[in-house]
Order: structure tokens, then sequence, then C-alpha cells
């Protein structure tokens, strides 16, 4: 009689003839038995009055094998709500058999797999936050970062699950539990929260899941699971003390044996990316010389230009590799610019119009800069984010900003050019309803062939008032001209440009008390009360 056959008898035994499922798991499923391992065993059964409990027994071929039975109904609510802290459903990460209802646990399995695709989901909702949307997450992460929980709340399985997916059938056992989560995503790409890619998701809508309150939640929840599933544990091993001894020996024994964890159990984070050609992703924090490196590979020579100004956390990297030079821009998104951005926004609008957390500002420059390149402007190339550090690696543009050429000794013609070009690709830009938010002349370059760059994204955004940016570009970028003439001339020649194909009523609201107040303080009575009478002018 073969093991499963004799074991599939014992466990109908075992539950009073109420058995309902069977399934065979743990090293001889996994292929990583040893001759003194012993067989694994799950059945669930009706009505199962202990609810859950631990058999061992010794086969007729003196093989051993343990039988965890767990009454139906107790095991379903374990597969949809962790009901037991996943102290059953959880073994379903790993590989099985099914010996007994096949179609059964193979509607189990996708209920459980969709619970945990869903938390993890959430998880990662909660730390990338709106920044989720552009991650490539491969099915296998969801495994990793589950079996990772697991490990940190029962540290015994460790050699199990470094067996299972990174021993002799690694690679067929990480296929066939991909494939399970891959059933599971199927699901959730019917409910519009991802879209399939081979093997791996993108998340579609974010606002489709739940609320941060429910991700606190699931955080304490998970504490909550590890100490419910040590409880179960407890109570489901009512064995002798000469098998607990014995199991003790072999955890003993398999915990010397572990080694080194391979990095996706260390790190799942490592296997998130930003697609197969986008930016490179790092999510550990890393200095700009090692993020560097590691995107670029050993480069000889790496010059790091600090930043001007208690606020500025952008630096000018050039680097010379093989003779080549290259350069970048890299920003840091930080705390410290709360200090900025908070009594900006409440000075404006008196609170909540700008993005203060550093997530969302890089997520947000992110997003803009994409869409910019999209939308056909010129926008830099990303080369890496940094999300451990809050920072992004892009293309150095070479050029002058607005502020340095209207302080420029050039031809009152040749700034008046400019300016008119500005005006034209900021309408162009308002035209898909895109506010820069911050649209400081500081923030807009001219790079040596004439090509126009919005860049310092982080406050852009849809939805907003547009006639903002204009009174920005008008009203702070009065600081830069030598005199109040150079001023009223290089605001005409911008809102004559805006016109040519932008919205009149924007340009009207760009003189409002609402819009221009905030610059009183930094402009002259005198630059400031002819800006403010000057569309009267151009509207005549």
């Amino acid at each position: 009689m073969s093991v499963y056959v004799e074991s599939l008898q014992e466990a109908k035994n075992l539950s009073d003839n109420k058995l309902f499922a069977l399934v065979a798991y743990g090293s001889h499923i996994a292929g990583y038995a040893r001759d003194e391992s012993d067989y694994d065993f799950i059945g669930i059964a009706e009505n199962f009055k202990p609810v859950v409990r631990y058999f061992y027994i010794t086969l007729s071929d003196k093989s051993k094998a343990s039988f965890l039975i767990v009454d139906k109904n107790v095991f379903e609510k374990d597969i949809a709500f962790s009901y037991l802290g996943d102290f059953v459903a959880g073994r379903l990460l790993a590989v099985y058999e099914s010996l007994l209802n096949p179609e059964y646990m193979e509607k189990q399995d996708i209920i459980f797999k969709i619970r945990t695709l869903s938390e993890e989901i959430i998880w990662l909702k909660n730390e990338f936050d709106d920044f989720l949307i552009h991650l490539s997450i491969p099915l296998e992460y969801f495994l990793w970062s589950k079996l990772k929980k697991r490990m940190a709340l029962y540290p015994p399985v460790k050699y199990s699950y470094k067996q299972t997916f990174f021993g002799i059938n690694g690679d067929l056992n990480r296929s066939t539990s991909t494939q399970s989560f891959l059933k599971a995503a199927k699901h959730l790409s019917e409910k519009d929260i991802l879209m399939l890619q081979n093997v791996s998701i993108k998340i579609k809508n974010t606002h489709s899941l739940e609320d941060n309150m429910l991700n606190i939640f699931r955080k304490f929840n998970g504490i909550y699971r590890g100490v419910k599933s040590y409880i179960i544990h407890g109570w489901a091993g009512q064995v002798g003390i000469s098998n607990v001894l014995e199991e003790a020996k072999l955890k003993f024994k398999r915990k010397n044996s572990v080694g080194v964890l391979p990095i996706e159990f260390q790190k799942p984070y490592s296997v998130l990316s930003l697609g197969e050609n986008g930016p490179f992703l790092s999510y550990e924090k890393k200095s700009i010389r090692k993020l560097i490196n590691q995107v670029l590979g050993y480069t000889s020579k790496i010059e790091i230009s600090k930043p001007s100004g208690i606020f500025s956390f952008l630096y000018k990297i050039d680097v010379k590799q093989n003779k080549v030079n290259k350069i970048f821009t890299y920003k840091k998104y930080t705390e410290i610019d709360r200090l900025k951005w908070m009594p900006v926004d409440f000075w404006v609008n008196r609170g909540g119009s700008f993005i203060i957390p550093p997530k969302a500002r890089l997520s947000n420059e992110y997003k803009n800069l994409l869409l910019l390149k999209k939308l056909g402007f010129n926008a830099p190339n990303i080369i890496a984010v940094d999300w451990g550090t809050r920072a992004i690696l892009r293309e150095y543009i070479e050029g002058s900003t607005f502020s340095s050429l209207l302080t420029q000794k050039t031809t009152v013609v040749d700034k008046n050019k400019i300016m008119y070009e500005l005006g034209k690709e900021l309408a162009t830009l308002h035209s898909y309803d895109i506010c820069l938010m911050d649209a400081k002349p500081v923030n807009i370059i001219l790079d040596k062939n004439g090509k126009i760059y919005f860049l310092d994204l982080e406050q852009a955004t849809t939805g907003k008032d547009l006639s903002w940016d204009l009174s920005v570009i008008i009203f702070y970028g009065a600081k830069f001209p030598s005199d109040k003439n150079q001023a009223i001339q290089t605001s005409t020649s911008f809102i004559k440009g805006y016109l040519s194909k932008g919205k009149k009523i924007n340009v009207e609201n760009a003189f409002s008390n609402k819009n221009t107040r905030p610059f009183i303080p930094i402009v002259s009575p005198d630059t400031f009360t002819s800006l403010s009478n000057l569309y009267k002018n151009i509207f005549k």
C-alpha cells in the first residue's frame, strides 16, 4: 500500500469518517525530503468537534506522518478572513498536492490568494501611496512578502521555505506558486483594480483600495494574526511529550542549517521595478555616489555640486565614465521642505493647495515628468528613483533659467521674444488643464537650442486655477528685471504670447486680488501698481 493511499485512510479514521478534503504538503511534495522526513497532511473534515488538531502517527512502513485536521467551516473562515491567524491557510503558500476533492481545494486556494494579493496591495499602498501605480509588481513579490511576514512570526519555517523555493525543485515550485497567484490576479483585474502584464501586475486605481484607517488596522491585524496563530498552534498540538521533543529536535537542527536567506526573502521590495524599460528603482536608502555607481556601474570620478539655500536639495552631478562626461540632476524630497511649503501654502491659499509630504511630492514630480513627455513637451529623462532616500536622478538640462535671462544684459527685443514664447508654451500646457503651481521663472529653463523646459513639477496638478501660473510668472518674475519699465514690457510680451493660444479669462483672473495679494511683500509698490493695471491696457 502506498504512503498516500494509507494516509488517506488514516485521515478518514482521524476525522471520524467525516473527511471532506485532504492535501499533502511539506518536504516530500516540495522535493527536499530526507530519509527521516515526516509526511505532512492537512485534512478538512465536516463538523470536526475539536475544531483543529494535530495527530502524529507511524505508518506501516515505519515512516512518520503528521495530520492537521481542521473543521471545514473554520478552515474556510481562515482562508477568507484569517480566522485562525492563517495557521492553516498559510500552509497553502507552499506547494501541495490534493489527494481528495481537488476542485474544492483549488477554489479555496484562489480565495486565499485573492485575499493575500488584496492585503499585500494595501501594504504597498500604505508605503508607496500614489507612486504605487507606476510600479511593475512581479507576482512572486506577493509570495516573498507574505513568506517574510510568516518567517518573522515563526522562524522555524525558514528552512522549509528556503528548501521549497530555492532548493532542488525551487524553479518548479516558484512557477507553481506563481500560477496560483496568477489565477487570483485575473479575478482582481476583472474588478479594475489591476492589470496583468505576463507574470507581473500594475495597479490601475489606488482609490479603489481601502482607506488609510483600514491600512492601520491591517498593520495591527498582522500582529494579531501572529499571536492567534501561536495560540492555535498550542491548542492543535495536544500530543505526547515524545512527539514534542522529537519535533523540537528537528527544528533546532534545521535552524542551524538554514544559512543565508535569499535576497527575495530578506528584501521582497527588491523585485519591484518601474517596468522593463523604465528608470532604475532603489528601495533602500543610498548615497548619491552609491546610487550613481549602481545605475551606471563603476565610474572613475563623480563630482557633486552642493545646492545653495537652506531649502534646496537639488544637486548637479558630473560623472566621468570611460572618458565620457555625463551630467545629471539629483533632487531630494525631504521633511525640511515642509518648513518652506507649509507657510507658502498658508500665505497663498490659507492651506490645502500645495503638496507637503515628501513621498507625495516625489510621486507627483515623477508622474508629471512622464506626463509632459507623453504630451510632447520638453522634459528630461528620468534615470532612477531612490525611494528609500526620496530622490529622483534625472537628465541634466543645460541652459538658462528665465530668472537669469530676465536679469542678463540682453536686448529688450530678445527678452520680449523669449517671454512671448514662454506665454505660448504655458498656454499649450494649460490646454491640458495642467497647472504648474510653482511656476517661478527659476523653475523654467531655456536650453541652448531654444527649447523651453518646465521643471520642478512636484506641485503641478490638474483641476486648479490656471491663472495662478500667470500670476506667479508676472508678479514673482517682476523681482528680476532691473527696472519697472522692463518688467512691464516682458510681462506684456508674455501675456500676448499666452493669448495667442490661451484663454482670456485666465489672464483676467491672474490680476485678481486673490492672486496678486501674496506678491505684495516681494514687489516694489510702484511696479506692483503698474503690473496690476497692465491687463486693462492690454484689453483696451
